[in-house]
């Protein structure tokens, strides 16, 4: 106990000496328990390596990948805490630098087959429309009626129109080639004037009948029929020497002519409007703009040691507040 006088005493008078107050003095072994401080001052900033996971973000960025960072994530702790927070900031910036990468090759990658599909969608529209194109010159040339329409490509779609195109081109052209025969076969008849003439002047009996067609070779027997009616024809007028003329009712020859027309099913087929379609790109779903969240840490590392002065033997004596002469003279002592 004489000891701790002694120190007491000797506290005392460096309290004189440092401008002290009885309360900033008082001794250790007075003090309680409870009344001791285990503040701790500051901290160290702690620095983790997180340029990987920057990088990914710039480069994220980039590529229209949408980046968001969320609120710093603040870890306070002594040395060993501060190890594992380290080790935990690590391993996340590792993770979302590499998810980052994953999600922007990804959404590159996605963006390029979009683009792609893009331009194989606008190749194939416009081979169609070219095709369409062709089909519509056949069929305004074959005197077809034809509709525009609007339609969105796709295969089904577009050999559905072609099929319907091929037949309407068909059609056209039959009714064309029909008339085209008549034709043909109207000036070959009228060609053949005896017989109008003969019957004109009492010598045959000629008669007239109207046939319906609906091909072009519906009139190739009728060609030769009457190719061979004005063989025999000619041949009968030339045996009637005197008596041309004069022939009796009984006597006459009678001979066919023909009236072609077409079919009126086959006309009513060739004067419906034809829809020619012009094919419309197909859209392509847009890729999602991808979304990614991060954050950085704030890694605090606090002391151990405690604000209270200690002297050599261990005794717990005063408040950091002590000047720096005085404060050094304990610790010494």
């Amino acid at each position: 106990m004489s000891l701790l006088k002694t120190k007491s005493a000797l506290v005392l008078g460096l309290a004189g000496i440092g401008g002290l107050t009885a309360t900033q003095t008082a001794l250790a072994d007075e003090a309680k328990p409870a009344s001791r401080t285990t503040d701790k001052v500051g901290h160290l900033d702690v620095s983790v390596d997180d340029q990987s996971l920057r990088d990914a973000i710039s480069l994220a960025e980039s590529q229209g990948v949408q980046v968001f960072r969320d609120e710093t994530r603040v870890r306070t702790g002594n040395g060993d805490q501060t190890k594992k927070h380290i080790k935990e900031a690590e391993d996340y910036y590792k993770e979302r630098a590499n998810s980052l990468t994953a999600v922007t090759n990804k959404y590159k990658a996605d963006l390029a087959t979009y683009n792609q599909k893009v331009k194989e969608n606008e190749a194939l529209a416009q081979a169609a429309n070219a095709e369409v194109d062709a089909y519509r010159t056949n069929l305004s040339a074959l005197g077809r009626n034809v509709t525009f329409t609007s339609k969105v490509y796709s295969d089904a779609n577009k050999q559905s129109a072609v099929t319907t195109l091929k037949q309407a081109v068909k059609t056209g052209e039959q009714v064309r080639d029909t008339r085209a025969a008549i034709a043909e076969y109207e000036s070959l008849q009228n060609s053949f004037v005896g017989f109008q003439t003969q019957a004109d002047q009492g010598n045959i009996k000629v008669t007239r009948e109207t046939i319906t067609v609906k091909n072009a070779s519906d009139l190739n027997k009728y060609r030769d029929e009457i190719t061979a009616s004005n063989q025999k024809l000619t041949e009968y007028v030339n045996s009637l020497s005197g008596t041309n003329g004069s022939v009796a009712e009984d006597k006459k020859p009678s001979f066919k002519l023909y009236t072609f027309v077409v079919d009126p099913t086959l006309l009513a087929e060739y004067n419906k409007p034809v829809e020619a379609p012009n094919f419309e790109v197909a859209p392509v779903e847009r890729v999602a703009v991808p979304q990614f969240t991060y954050a950085f840490y704030d890694i605090r590392q606090t002391s151990d040691a405690s604000n209270d002065i200690e002297n050599k033997d261990g005794e717990r004596l005063l408040s950091n507040r002590l000047p720096k002469t005085v404060e050094m003279f304990i610790k010494l002592w």
